[in-house]
């Protein structure tokens, strides 16, 4: 009871997500109201497409509503605005608005917004986490608490697997949803005992990272964590803040479902991959290792963002693996005031930068917890890691790769002496830009290639090729629209094709299998191409960058929909 009432009463005034099964809507009678009342009190509900979707939407007009609460609309004081509740299943609340609107029957259309208790958190050390708050005027804020507002906090949790040492108990603030140990070294075992016992003298590293993502929120006990609605995994790789890669890998190919469980007693397979997996843990060296390429591309395969710490050695942040790893997201630190935290390491490997100074976090004290502060690296990536989960909670399905574009894309520039000489990835994680441009990419025009004139009418379609067609190819011109008009200037789009069936991914396998073949790379959030040939090709994109004077591009291939490339009946003439 006590967390039901605690998640009801979260956050600053806020708005319900766009986007839902129900939609309420407020009205007003317009000219046309008395024809509308009329046919509402004499036949079934009211329906209009929708402008946008063409989604079919009926609801009941006023009399109707009245009827069905058994009142007497006459008898009643005449207040000009009534609500609407409406079932969508496609159609976003903005283009139900503007469809209400565009019919005439109503004077005023409006959403009834969901307000929420204007308290803050009630975590006891709340009021320091001031990296969690929305307050401009705060050079820190990494803006959380709008973000977990705008996530749906219902049905399943996010998954998140925090991969490291040092996992002791706190269960007064954050539950262990589950967990093993992957390492055999010094005290610890292989097996389901995850957890330190408190006689040991270790580093709580694990608990600490752990918490600052899933700490139970707005409970009065201890810290705030990043995110809400969070399944926590605590995969214990070594002790005293040490573990070899092999380990970490595993646990990066268990949370992807594709670890042989067999030598691991008691490990039972997940029912499904994990999420997010965050790893506070690195060395420098000369790269990233075959095993732990192949542990990271099973992960990116199975839709989970991978997150790591750069480290705190103040050197190029190139070296330091497993976070330069292709694919993995990471991460710098920040001090308070938004500066490049002295010990982070730097450079064009890093994507986003977090507070990595004065971080709380949980750590045992006897039975029950104490809190404490940390600094690092190691403390700025779970920041991140609760941000991705957010951006899970609004899609479960979103590619890590454009999880990793999107954040790069709507962080705050950094511009201390320190970025500007070395660089600090695109700059300080803004949590509620991140999640909006998940949610509006999730409901707007998906990646596709469709053709040239697909967007006019048929006669519209004739006179372009009549006048322009010996001029231009445009019967044999496509549009490739890769990420919903999105771009940024640290971005390549780079397009590809491959047989169709055949995998984008797997000669990295296999040496012996089709490579893709590039098309081009364009900065252009949309750009045009001759000659598709769909019916033999799959087509596909990939985010690059430069690095260290480099082209690199993601593993992962975004498919591009070809299902609305037929040629237009003006090009068959």
């Amino acid at each position: 009871m006590k967390k039901l009432l605690a998640i009801a009463a979260i956050g600053m005034a806020t708005i319900a997500p766009a986007h839902s099964e129900v939609i309420r809507v407020v009205v007003s009678d317009g000219q046309a109201a008395n024809a509308m009342s009329t046919m509402s009190a004499t036949s079934n509900d009211k329906c209009v497409t929708a402008l946008e979707s063409g989604e079919n939407i009926c609801f009941k007009g006023r009399q109707q509503l009245a009827r069905s609460m058994s009142i007497s609309a006459a008898s009643q004081p005449q207040n000009p605005f009534y609500v609407l509740e409406i079932n969508t299943e496609s159609t976003a609340e903005a283009d139900l608005l503007n469809t209400l609107a565009d019919t005439g029957w109503f004077k005023t259309v409006d959403a009834d917004t969901l307000m929420k208790s204007a308290e803050a958190l009630n975590d006891e050390y709340y009021f320091d986490q001031t990296y969690l708050y929305d307050d401009p005027t705060l050079p820190n804020a990494l803006n959380f608490e709008a973000a977990n507002d705008l996530a749906a906090n219902t049905g399943d949790a996010v998954r998140v697997m925090v991969i490291d040492t040092g996992f002791f108990p706190v269960d007064y603030d954050m539950v262990y949803n589950e967990g093993y140990s992957f390492t055999d070294s010094g005290y610890a075992e292989i097996g389901t005992d995850f957890l330190t016992e408190l006689s040991i003298e270790e580093r709580p590293h694990g608990t600490n990272a752990a918490s600052i993502i899933a700490a139970q929120r707005n409970n009065t006990d201890g810290i705030a964590g990043a995110s809400d609605n969070v399944h926590l995994f605590a995969a214990k790789v070594g002790i005293l803040g040490s573990a070899y890669s092999f380990a970490i890998a595993n646990a990066v190919l268990y949370a992807a479902q594709e670890l042989d469980t067999s030598a691991y007693p008691d490990l039972e397979p997940l029912a499904e991959p994990m999420d997010v997996i965050n790893i506070s843990m690195g060395t420098i060296k000369d790269d990233c290792s075959s095993f732990m390429v192949y542990a990271v591309n099973k992960a990116l395969e199975k839709g989970i963002i991978v997150i790591g710490a750069a480290g705190n050695l103040t050197a190029n942040a190139k070296d330091f693996y497993p976070a330069s790893c292709d694919g993995v997201i990471s991460i710098g630190a920040s001090s308070e005031q938004s500066d490049l935290s002295s010990f982070s390491n730097y450079g064009d490997s890093i994507s986003v930068v977090a507070q990595g100074e004065y971080i709380y976090a949980l750590a045992p004290q006897g039975s029950t917890y104490s809190v404490m502060m940390n600094a690092g690296t190691s403390f700025s990536a779970p920041l991140i890691a609760g941000a991705a989960a957010i951006a899970k909670r609004v899609d479960k399905t979103i590619n890590p790769a454009v999880v990793k574009f999107l954040m790069e894309m709507t962080a705050r520039p950094l511009t201390d002496t320190l970025c500007a000489t070395f660089g600090c990835g695109s700059g300080m994680l803004n949590a509620t830009a991140l999640t909006q441009q998940v949610i509006d990419l999730k409901t707007g025009d998906q990646p596709q290639i469709t053709h040239a004139l697909s967007d006019e009418d048929e006669c519209t379609q004739d006179w372009f090729v009549t006048h322009f067609g010996d001029k231009a190819p445009l019967c044999s011109m496509y549009k490739v629209n890769f990420l919903n008009g999105l771009s940024s200037e640290r971005n390549t789009f780079k397009l590809s094709k491959i047989s169709k069936g055949t995998s984008f991914t797997a000669h990295v396998d296999d040496g012996t299998a089709e490579m893709p073949i590039t098309i081009l790379s364009t900065k252009e959030a949309e750009t045009y191409i001759n000659d598709l040939d769909a019916d033999t090709y799959d087509y596909a994109y990939q985010f690059c960058s430069m690095q260290e004077g480099e082209m690199t591009c993601e593993p992962s291939y975004i498919a591009l929909d070809t299902s609305l490339t037929a040629l237009p009946k003006a090009c068959a003439k």
